[in-house]
């Protein structure tokens, strides 16, 4: 007989909303922030849980992550203009995010130093931000495993964010933004997490 925590379960993972439907990023994030050589350590999680465990294992850390300036996108455009090399939908039937919450996981995306890694694709994603069930998912389209900047997956749904908002007074966002030449993209919308 089934319990009512196995149904529920079932339906949200149908939804792709269970935690764990979209595998988490695995981060190799430095013990020591102000030291480009500072030996490094894997975590698996979101940023948020990344850095709550890099403070839990290396005191201290939350607040040195904290005072780091957010790094700024390589190019020109205004932060609300959209990328013209992304395809962008956001009419899609994905349940929305807080626009606030995805705007703090971009901004902490933007501090993270050294590159992502995102195994070989199609639709090898995984989930690199989630805060109060706003999720940024970083998809690899590509058949082989790809590395980018923490920054530029941070354009992305900077780009996609500002492409997206149906309303600047709706509280909501959701929507994709697909570099389709280049094989990667992110996705927008609500996660449980």
């Amino acid at each position: 007989m089934l319990s009512l925590i196995t149904l529920a379960t079932s339906a949200l993972a149908l939804f792709g909303l269970a935690r764990g439907a979209i595998p988490d990023a695995t981060w190799n994030l430095p013990i020591n922030l102000t030291d480009p050589n500072s030996p490094t350590v894997s975590v698996t999680g979101t940023i948020q849980m990344a850095v709550a465990q890099m403070e839990a294992d290396y005191p201290g850390w939350n607040a040195t992550f904290m005072a780091l300036e957010p790094r700024p996108s390589d190019d020109n455009r205004k932060d609300d203009e959209p990328e013209p090399n992304i395809v962008y939908k956001c009419n899609t039937s994905e349940a929305m995010a807080y626009k606030a919450d995805i705007k703090e996981g971009i901004k902490y995306l933007r501090k993270v130093p050294g590159t992502a890694k995102n195994g070989a694709g199609p639709d090898n994603c995984g989930r690199v931000s989630c805060s109060y069930n706003s999720a940024i998912i970083w998809c690899n389209q590509d058949d082989e495993e790809k590395e980018l900047q923490w920054y530029q997956i941070a354009d992305a749904a900077q780009y996609t964010y500002y492409y997206c908002l149906f309303d600047i007074h709706v509280i909501y966002v959701r929507g994709h933004g697909d570099y389709v030449d280049d094989k990667w993209g992110v996705i927008i919308r609500k996660e449980y997490c």
